[in-house]
This record gives C-alpha cells, sequence and structure tokens, in this order.
C-alpha cells in the first residue's frame, strides 16, 4: 500500500509533494495507520529529523531542570528549543489531522495548502511560504 495515496484518499486531500510529507508518528515506516500518520510541511519533516526524533528513551526527564546551565544533559539548549519547537509544531498538524478527520474543519476544495493558511497561518508563514 502506498501511504501518500492512501492517506490522500482517507481524508480527501491534495498537495504539494515537494512541499509536504507525510510522517509516520511512531517512526515505524510500517504502520500505515491513518492515525499514525501526519501531512506536515516538508521543511518541519527535515526539522523534525533533524534535531531528533522524539523518542522518549532518548530524551532524558531534564524539562524540570534549570535549562541556563545544560552541563546535567547530554544536548545543548539550543537542541532541546528547536526540538521542543519542532515538537509543538508537529502537534499542531497532528491537531489539524485530527479535526479533518472528524470533519470540525470543512475540507471544502480539498487543497491542504488552503486549509493550512486559514488553520495554521503562523506555522503556513514559517513552512511553507516560498
Amino acid at each position: 500500500m502506498n501511504y501518500v495515496i492512501e492517506y490522500q484518499k482517507q481524508l480527501g486531500l491534495f498537495f504539494d509533494s515537494k512541499k509536504y510529507q507525510v510522517h509516520h508518528i511512531d517512526m515505524n515506516r510500517e504502520n500505515n495507520e491513518i492515525v499514525n500518520l501526519v501531512l506536515v510541511p516538508t521543511l518541519l519533516h527535515q526539522k523534525f529529523h533533524s534535531v531528533g526524533m522524539f523518542i522518549p528513551e532518548k530524551i532524558p526527564d531534564f524539562f524540570s531542570k534549570d535549562l541556563n546551565n545544560c552541563s546535567h544533559i547530554p544536548y545543548s539548549k539550543d537542541w532541546i528549543i528547536d526540538f521542543m519547537t519542532a515538537k509543538e509544531d508537529m502537534l499542531c498538524f497532528i491537531d489539524l489531522r485530527n479535526n479533518l478527520i472528524k470533519n470540525i474543519i470543512p475540507k471544502n476544495d480539498g487543497d491542504f495548502e488552503k486549509i493550512v493558511q486559514y488553520c495554521l497561518p503562523t506555522l503556513w508563514n514559517k513552512y511553507c511560504q516560498e
């Protein structure tokens, strides 16, 4: 099964595959259940994978500690900020996907670009503008 085509069909969307990619939330490319897939801007997808995929055992429990002194953790303060920003941005697209599945957000003509522009304008400006 081509998970990208299946995602498009199940959600009734179309998109430019150069600007958007389907991400496997659990990092398992064999798990093509719709709840494990989310469509995100290519730039966000690349950023998320470059700063480290969210694998809980890889990320120590340091968020309650002082991030100004990063000597107690194996990651720099900048890495933590980049990681948390990418994670939060990914969660916005997961919420958007959930609202599309539940028909809370109208799909109109199915143009994902227009949906992102309307529903997530800040993230559209950040990742999608040419």
